[in-house]
């Protein structure tokens, strides 16, 4: 946001009408506002904070102190602000409750407080919002910062300097993230946490799968079984023993055959023998 313009009359110390063009320093880039004690430096931020958000921190929402003390009942009260919002330029104008002339008679009345709230576009200035409510929820939808956050990090009281240093970590970090525009590192932050979880619970799955295929390897290979989730190098070592095993195995089944052919052989020539034997026992 960009405090371009600010008209100001019977407000504060200046009962006439002022108007302040900040663009004129655009090229500056910093300026200082300075003055002797009562000049009116403050009531300059006065009246920009309480064209924003309808009060001034500093009478604590008194209005009855924001109207100049030099000012005749006749004599108007307001603050019209231009700022720029992105691409976006905002007319806002307020004034406060305050005593006026009446408009027929002798005496004095009450002024209720007033809004309104323009948007400049391709024919100029358009009226989006009157009176003080409807301009307060069409404020609250456009500003990026609330009024606390406002006060603590734009208009920033000496005496509430403190209060900010002070103040919890998660209220310093909220107003930080608005100022800066950090949800989006705080949205990578969601996601990444978010992918972590999902990362441990299918690396859990995985542990538990290993567990598993551990204990039947150990069966297997009649050894020990790991302690834990079982890692490559004790798949390797039971690999290795399994080989060893499986290698046994091979030797004794060629031995086995070798054995078999050899007791096939035998019988056989026995089976011959003994049929010749009853040939011969018929024949005699």
């Amino acid at each position: 946001m960009k405090i371009k313009r600010l008209r100001i009359a019977g407000f504060g110390p200046f009962k006439n009408e002022q108007v302040i063009d900040f663009e004129r320093f655009d090229d500056d880039g910093i300026f200082l506002i300075t003055g002797k004690t009562g000049a009116g430096k403050s009531s300059i931020l006065d009246a920009i904070c309480f064209a924003l958000y309808g009060n001034v921190p500093r009478y604590e929402g008194t209005e009855s102190q924001l109207r100049s003390d030099y000012c005749e009942p006749q004599d108007p009260t307001f603050v019209e602000l231009d700022f720029g919002l992105g691409d976006q330029d905002y007319r806002l104008y307020r004034t406060p409750r305050y005593e006026k002339a009446r408009k027929r008679g002798p005496g004095t009345t009450v002024a209720q407080p007033d809004a309104r709230l323009d948007v400049r576009d391709s024919e100029g200035w358009r009226t989006i919002a009157t009176r003080p409510v409807e301009v307060g929820h069409e404020l609250t939808r456009i500003l990026p910062l609330k009024q606390d956050q406002f006060l603590q990090v734009i208009l920033l009281a000496q005496n509430r300097f403190q209060k900010f240093l002070l103040a919890r970590t998660d209220d310093r970090r909220a107003v930080l993230r608005t100022l800066f525009g950090t949800a989006r590192f705080e949205q990578l932050e969601t996601e990444l946490i978010s992918r972590r979880r999902s990362l441990d619970e299918e690396l859990a799955a995985v542990g538990l799968r290993l567990t598993g295929l551990a204990a039947a390897v150990a069966g297997q290979a009649q050894c020990e079984e790991a302690e834990g989730t079982a890692d490559r190098d004790w798949f390797d070592r039971a690999r290795q023993r399994l080989d060893g095993q499986f290698g046994l195995a091979i030797d004794a089944a060629e031995r086995a055959g070798a054995s078999a052919t050899a007791a096939t052989e035998h019988c056989r020539v026995q089976e011959d023998l003994r049929r010749r034997q009853d040939r011969r026992d018929a024949a005699a």
